[in-house]
């Protein structure tokens, strides 16, 4: 009997592919539809005017449950439509109202992965970026923040100086609502939450081909119940990077925006905590520097699409609509020089948490207890 239900042979009119040939998403969706085309089918048989009530009932319930398949594989099969990645060429037409995606100044020093150069700002700027920075630094608001984060807000408003002011002012009132006047020190943050839990990963100098910054997330070694206080110590890492650590990295990183690759292999319900998402959504992420352009999954699990339905609850739509699942991980090769992709993905990169924390120490120690274009003690 549950070799009939759960066969997984296809639905009428399915096109059944191998692994190598077809879609994965064709696949999937092609599984479901068969349990609900087997369920249906064997609970047809069980509905008969001259028996008991309850087994009429029994038919009923499963022709439900079947219907219930089928709609998920209709899900799975619409959803794998719409999850066509662009090319970083089609990036290009899709971010084209961006000034100077994806260049750099002749004056600029491109990044180089693993390292921060330093530079002076006005280099990395082309000349109607500088006037843009030049008039924001005219206004009343901007005192105290560093000359590279207001840079960067400047890049997340599009160059706009009036919304930026309205950015700024939302910040400073958001860090004042919730205990975030001065900036957390490196010392305060939980670093151990991920040397151990090495879920998040950020590369300075790395790049999509597009110039895109990347960050690697790998939701299947979070496990929220393993640290304390996980929330709010995702919280204080965002501050953090958000308006110091981010900051070690050419300005193009800001310009480009953020390619993030999320993969999600081994990811269950244990790895998903919502309020951490509610806290850190767009409420927050509003308040700074932190364009996504683009996230790409890999490895995804069966949970998908009701995980990504609960993200939609505390995620702006525009970002929801540029996340993509990628078939498989050697994909990224087609988003990722190999110079800035791991070496797990297909790439030459090698890269860890721990050689992460070594980079962002060394910054900190050339900082010492200086005021520098970075940081300040009130930002």
């Amino acid at each position: 009997m549950w070799a009939s239900l759960f066969g997984g042979q296809p639905a009428a009119g399915a096109n059944p592919a191998t692994p190598a040939e077809g879609d994965a998403g064709q696949q999937i969706s092609s599984f479901f539809n068969g349990i609900g085309t087997n369920v249906n089918s064997f609970f047809a048989g069980v509905a008969n005017p001259d028996e008991k009530k309850a087994d009429n009932e029994a038919a009923s319930v499963g022709n439900a449950i079947g219907s219930w398949f089928k709609d998920v594989g209709a899900e799975v099969s619409g959803a794998w439509a719409k999850a066509t990645t662009p090319t970083p060429d089609q990036d290009k037409e899709q971010f084209a109202y961006v000034k100077h995606f994806g260049e750099y100044p002749p004056s600029c020093l491109k990044p180089v992965p693993k390292k921060y150069i330093e530079q002076d700002l006005k280099n990395e700027l082309f000349e109607d970026e500088w006037e843009a920075f030049q008039e924001l630094k005219t206004k009343e608001i901007t005192a105290g923040f560093s000359d590279r984060f207001l840079m960067a807000c400047l890049f997340a408003r599009k160059l706009d100086v009036a919304r930026t002011e309205e950015m700024l002012a939302k910040n400073k009132a958001w860090r004042e609502e919730n205990g975030y006047t001065d900036l957390p020190t490196w010392e305060a943050l939980n670093r151990k939450m991920l040397e151990e839990g090495k879920f998040a990963l950020k590369i300075p100098g790395c790049r999509g081909k597009n110039g895109e910054g990347i960050i690697y997330v790998k939701m299947g070694a979070m496990v929220p119940a393993d640290h304390e206080d996980f929330t709010e110590s995702c919280v204080r890492w965002t501050v953090w990077n958000g308006m110091h650590g981010g900051l070690f990295e050419s300005i193009d990183y800001f310009r480009n925006g953020i390619m993030m690759v999320a993969d999600l292999k081994d990811m269950g319900w244990h790895n998903v905590d919502f309020t951490v998402q509610k806290r850190i959504g767009s409420a927050l992420l509003d308040n700074f520097p932190m364009r996504t352009c683009k996230i790409l999954i890999i490895n995804p699990p069966w949970i998908l699409n009701a995980f990504l339905s609960g993200m939609s609850l505390f995620i702006k739509k525009k970002v929801m609509e540029r996340i993509y699942v990628l078939e498989k991980p050697e994909d990224l090769a087609t988003h990722i020089e190999k110079e800035s992709l791991l070496t797990e993905y297909g790439g030459e990169l090698e890269y860890t948490v721990n050689d992460w924390f070594v980079f962002l120490q060394e910054q900190e120690a050339a900082l010492g207890n200086k005021k520098s274009d970075s940081s300040s003690s009130s930002v």
